[in-house]
């Protein structure tokens, strides 16, 4: 175990609070580049308070007290940041720490992972069902998330991706296969993700509108979730034909994932949600889930040529095209959206150049990406 005065971590953990300690030495860094040696002794200060008020020292609170009171508004406000930036690379080094341990497990065992969908279907197998009745069983299964309505906290997505690159960079420093001059580079990549983090507005200065909180939704949806949700489904059908014989045939694959919004139709105290934002979100969503169509395929094949050959491509180049694939599958659902606002309008008056401008979302991404994909896929 280790220790920290009466905190105890788990073995285990080691290289959770190695990274915790490395990433947040980097945070103090980039706080003494940017705001001076003062700011960064202000929150060493408060952090050193904090910690005595934690361990039980009367004398700590009473300093903590003490130092937070009467303070002008924008050291407040640096402070507040500087603690919300440490908070957010703890964060993601625990993310990454949870990718570290599966990785590890897969590697040193020939079982599957406690919890995890192949040893789920082991422990039904052995309860005596056999692949249909498997089958038959996740058909009655919907996992359904629903994002919810926050109107106040609506992250830029400017942030949204830096935070997502830092993971990146960090998941890149689990190559065991990496030179030190390599792991040097993504080091100070990570640096400058948080300088320039740092010198980012968190929040818009405009007041927040329904559609900056519907893009904010969309983010993750176009970003997350469509990076995610193909590999569920290929290691659902890997489990199912290793343990059961089931063929991987996408057709009696069992649809297990709904998504559901609240964003831009929760009237509940909120003016500002009426019948003009419930269609427009309608329609920008409605645009996104249904654009089944070559585009829609063409990128999905391409989700799943990335995802089997990950491995042989490098961690770079299935990036590069992942990046690309993500980039086309939300301008070709901008397209289908635009099509179905046209479609749905009173007045379904066209130009040429629109109807070109539609097609051009909905189509040519996904072409190029394919393109694009194939180029990388090829080598130099």
């Amino acid at each position: 175990m280790k220790h920290r005065q009466n905190l105890q971590f788990p073995t285990k953990e080691t290289a959770l609070r190695e990274d915790v300690h490395a990433l947040g030495s980097l945070v103090g860094e980039v706080l003494r580049d940017q705001g001076g040696e003062a700011l960064l002794k202000l929150v060493e200060d408060d952090r050193v308070a904090a910690i005595r008020r934690r361990e039980g020292e009367p004398a700590g609170a009473v300093e903590l007290i003490a130092r937070a009171s009467d303070r002008p508004a924008q050291q407040a406000s640096d402070l507040i940041r500087a603690f919300s930036k440490w908070f957010e690379v703890v964060n993601l080094a625990e993310r990454v720490h949870r990718v570290r341990r599966r990785r590890e497990y897969m590697n040193r065992s020939d079982r599957p992972q406690p919890g995890g969908i192949g040893d789920c279907m082991y422990r039904l197998k052995a309860a005596g069902l056999d692949g249909g009745q498997v089958l038959g069983l996740l058909r009655e299964v919907t996992i359904y998330p629903v994002f919810t309505a926050h109107p106040t906290e609506t992250t830029r997505r400017t942030m949204l991706r830096k935070q997502q690159q830092i993971a990146d960079l960090m998941i890149e420093r689990l190559d065991p296969t990496l030179t030190p001059a390599e792991r040097r580079s993504v080091w100070e990549r990570i640096r400058m993700e948080l300088t320039s983090g740092w010198q980012t507005e968190v929040h818009p200065r405009e007041r927040l509108t329904v559609a900056d909180e519907r893009e904010h939704v969309l983010f993750y949806l176009a970003e997350v979730v469509y990076r995610v949700v193909p590999a569920l489904y290929e290691e659902l059908a890997f489990w199912l034909e290793t343990v059961f014989g089931v063929p991987p045939d996408t057709e009696c694959a069992p649809l297990l994932l709904r998504f559901g919004t609240w964003v831009g139709g929760d009237m509940d105290g909120n003016s500002e949600v009426h019948a003009k934002t419930i269609r427009e979100t309608l329609h920008r969503q409605y645009g996104v889930g249904t654009a089944i169509n070559v585009g829609d395929y063409l990128i999905g094949l391409g989700y799943r040529l990335v995802s089997r050959e990950r491995k042989e491509l490098g961690a770079e180049v299935a990036a590069d095209i992942v990046d690309k694939l993500a980039d086309a599958h939300l301008k070709l659902s901008e397209g289908q959206g635009a099509e179905l606002l046209w479609r749905d309008a009173k007045d379904k008056s066209l130009t040429a150049l629109d109807a070109l401008k539609i097609y051009a979302l909905k189509t040519a991404p996904a072409f190029e990406a394919a393109l694009y994909s194939g180029l990388r896929l090829a080598g130099p």
